[in-house]
């Protein structure tokens, strides 16, 4: 009766033993198992996602709606696929620097507006990588501008307060080179380089002045040559 006893209190200790060690790594393996086929459900999200036309072209510069558009549109879509990966491509789209790159194509007519449909934007290495499919995108199509970069040769002028205190000035060059695009040159049909020249200019040889021309401040879209006379 003894001997029974005992074996029965040995035999539960060893399984009450067997069960919190079997517990010990079953536990932490059902919640790993849990939180991946969590993170592995399909899931849909809406999100906006910040569009630029893709240009691979110097001789143009691609604006959205006209020629002083906007670069970057703003258009919605719905994202599908593992939960995990949406909310990851989710929160990257939602910083200021991410933007996407819409193709255009190379043969639209420059000097005017072009539809051009978003759907390209689906197959972005952001979304296939990481096994994302794109729908409902809206609006379906962007409107773009082509506007061609022409360049043209003018004169360097003095500024207005300086050319009133001094009979006669030279500069050399006499003419700068000024790379913009035509919207540009629409817009300053009288276009000149105006140089830093100072009110207090000495008389006779001065030294190299900066030029400048309108709209040019941080816009790498005008190049000025020489950029100095």
């Amino acid at each position: 009766m003894r001997t029974r006893s005992w074996a029965r209190r040995s035999f539960a200790r060893e399984n009450l033993i067997n069960g919190i060690k079997t517990m010990g790594w079953v536990i932490p393996l059902t919640i790993l198992i849990w939180i991946y086929a969590e993170r592995e459900q399909l899931v849909t999200a809406t999100v906006t996602i910040h569009v630029e036309p893709r240009n691979g072209d110097r001789g143009r510069v691609i604006t959205f709606d006209n020629a002083s558009g906007p670069r970057v549109m703003s258009i919605r879509a719905d994202l599908t696929g593992p939960h995990g990966r949406v909310e990851q491509v989710q929160k990257m789209l939602e910083s200021a620097e991410a933007v996407l790159q819409l193709d255009v194509g190379s043969n639209l007519v420059p000097g005017a507006t072009h539809p051009v449909t978003v759907q390209p934007l689906g197959n972005d290495q952001l979304f296939v990588t990481n096994g994302i499919t794109v729908t409902n995108m809206l609006p379906r199509e962007l409107i773009v501008y082509v506007d061609p970069v022409v360049t043209r040769e003018v004169d360097v002028k003095p500024p207005p307060d300086v050319a009133k205190t001094i009979d006669k000035v030279t500069f050399e060059p006499r003419r700068v080179t000024v790379s913009a695009p035509q919207s540009y040159f629409n817009r300053h049909p009288a276009l000149e380089a105006q140089a830093d020249l100072r009110v207090d200019a000495l008389p006779g040889p001065n030294e190299t002045v900066a030029v400048a021309v309108p709209e040019r401040n941080g816009n790498s879209d005008i190049t000025l040559t020489p950029a100095t006379v």
